[in-house]
Order: structure tokens, then C-alpha cells, then sequence
């Protein structure tokens, strides 16, 4: 059987048209992406309209739950957030992310990209962090790139990928309390006059 995905963004020739693609996704017009092979988790609804918005200022989100206690589980469940930008994005907010004390957030660079001096590139040792690790030991280097997805068939997809940052957000709680989603959207509204509008 042939492969579904290329054909998903066989018209995508630009950022503008990939974060398109990625809104129909949550939307719910398409049931997987070049990243997920299935459509938006039910406990994902809700963000919905916040990751929609996110995607208008030009931040491509992945990944991303909300805090929550599990059913299944005495445990909490951490608000987390994972998505791609523009640098020029990523310069506008790292700081105010990086520096917000309700979450941890890492920065990696593009594929191969290794690390900029300006923006350490690290990657968070999820596995650490949910044994209780929450000394500097859950922070590692990052080789750069192994986050990223590729659409086999597709290189100007890749391409366009090679040039963005990628974050991931995780709240410091367990619980509905902190919900990433909605701090890295008025992270990114208190830049929007700087930021760059899409339409998706």
C-alpha cells in the first residue's frame, strides 16, 4: 500500500502552506500528519482553538496535552506543549519562556544545527523528570534534529523544516493548574505587533 502521507503535503511549497495543512489536521479534515498517525486525541480538543491561534502567529505545534489528573492513574498529568517556529520567532520569546517559573522549557536547533551560543540547545530528559529528577541531571545535550519528522518523498517539506527552532514546554506541576498552551500563547501575544500573521 502506498504511502498516505506524502500525498498530504504534496502542494506544500511554504511555511505559510504547511501550518495550513497541520490547522486541517486539528481541525480534524485529516486523520494523521507526517507526526501523528491518528487524529486529535480527545483530551487534545479543548486546546484546539488556542493551538489554532498559535499556528496564526507562526507556531507549528506538534505535540501537546493538557495538565490533568488520569483516571487511571493517582498521578497527575503535566500540561505540555511541543512546536516549531521561525528564528526570528524564537528570538522574540525564548527569554520570557525560559524565564517563566511555572514551566521548564528546552530549545533545540534545526536538524544538524548543533548548538547556538545564544540559545543553548537542550533537550528535556522527560524520563528524569517524571523519577522525581528535578535537579540540573534532567537537562542533556541534544544532537540536533532527532525530534524532528520527515514526509519520505517530500524534501522541500524537510527543507522548510530545516530552518526552524523547535521548543518543548513542560509544566514544573502535575495538574490542570498550569496549562502550557496558554502561557506560550500570551508569551507570543506580547509580541504580536513583531510577529509575523498567517492565515490558517
Amino acid at each position: 500500500m502506498d504511502d498516505p502521507i506524502p500525498a498530504l503535503y504534496s502542494d506544500v511549497h511554504s511555511y505559510q502552506e504547511l501550518l495550513h495543512v497541520n490547522a486541517d489536521f486539528l481541525r480534524g479534515k485529516h486523520a494523521f500528519t507526517c507526526y501523528s498517525v491518528a487524529p486529535v486525541q480527545e483530551e487534545t480538543q479543548p486546546l484546539v482553538p488556542t493551538l489554532l491561534r498559535l499556528h496564526s502567529y507562526g507556531l507549528y505545534t506538534m505535540i501537546s496535552q493538557p495538565g490533568t489528573k488520569m483516571p487511571q492513574d493517582p498521578q497527575n498529568q503535566r500540561s505540555y506543549i511541543e512546536f516549531l517556529c521561525p528564528e526570528t520567532t524564537a528570538k522574540l520569546i525564548f527569554e520570557d519562556l525560559y524565564n517563566d517559573s511555572r514551566v521548564y522549557t528546552c530549545r533545540q536547533l534545526p536538524r544538524g544545527g548543533g548548538v547556538d551560543e545564544n540559545f543553548p540547545g537542550r533537550k528535556l530528559n522527560l524520563t528524569q523528570l517524571e523519577n522525581g529528577d528535578e535537579s540540573n541531571n534532567w537537562w542533556r545535550d541534544s544532537l540536533g534534529g532527532d525530534i524532528f519528522y520527515i514526509v519520505p518523498g517530500v524534501e522541500r517539506v524537510d527543507d522548510i523544516i530545516r530552518g526552524l527552532a523547535v521548543y518543548s514546554v513542560v509544566a514544573r506541576e502535575y495538574g490542570p493548574e498550569t496549562d502550557c498552551t496558554t502561557i506560550v500563547l500570551h508569551v507570543a501575544e506580547k509580541h504580536i505587533e513583531q510577529l509575523e500573521k498567517y492565515e490558517v
